[in-house]
């Protein structure tokens, strides 16, 4: 039996006996994935005092998840599923940054499609 080592996320030991199939024991430790990524659904125009509305995305392997709204990759200090736009975010995008942990406590991020604000 051999000790093998996958990166960070993967480690255990591989058994290789002549005529049979190669057979592994140990701890996968997965990263969540994005099957979806998260949605910001505007109210109309995206112009100041319009509602914007964070859609979460699709996970698979997440033991939570958590977001955060941003104005040209800048967070906001908003942490609600709506968000009002202001008169300092015209001429910004919004968007929305969204980040899963799993049990193991790897975690992965996603961003939501942009809305620019006129």
């Amino acid at each position: 039996m051999n000790r093998i080592y996958f990166g960070r996320n993967v480690m255990g030991r591989v058994q290789n006996k002549p005529g049979e199939p190669l057979s592994f024991s140990g701890k996968v430790y997965a990263r969540p994935l994005v099957t979806v990524a998260p949605v910001i659904t505007p109210s109309g125009p995206a112009i100041v005092g319009a509602v914007l509305t964070y859609v979460p995305g699709t996970w698979l392997g997440f033991a939570s998840i958590n977001f955060q709204w941003e104005a040209d990759g800048q967070r906001v200090q908003f942490s609600g599923p709506t968000y009002t736009v202001l008169a300092a975010d015209v001429g910004k995008t919004i968007t929305v940054l969204e980040r899963a942990v799993s049990a193991s406590g790897l975690g992965a991020s996603s961003r939501s499609a942009g809305v620019p604000v006129s």
